[in-house]
């Protein structure tokens, strides 16, 4: 697959942002992950997707947006915070 240009991601994005479910090259553009990467976290089971006809794989965008904010770190101001705060987990 060639690299898309600066306006082929653009319009992409856009048009990305009025659908529910995306495709790998959509998926691809909304995370910034390239779409073989994508293929390799969905064959590891590491990312949601839907395969409604046993063949192309879709990402609905919510389900993109969950999983990016699950691997979220914690900066050290926020753990000293939860500390401060009797909620830290340590």
């Amino acid at each position: 697959m060639s690299k898309l240009s600066l306006d082929q991601r653009s319009k992409l994005m856009e048009l990305s942002f009025k659908k529910q479910y995306l495709n790998v090259v959509e998926a691809s553009v909304y995370t910034g992950f390239t779409p073989k990467y994508i293929y390799q976290l969905v064959h590891k089971g590491e990312i949601p997707y839907y395969k409604p006809t046993g063949r192309k794989l879709f990402f609905k965008i919510e389900d993109l947006d969950q999983w990016i904010s699950a691997s979220k770190h914690k900066s050290v101001n926020e753990i000293y915070l939860d500390f401060e705060n009797g909620t830290s987990s340590l």
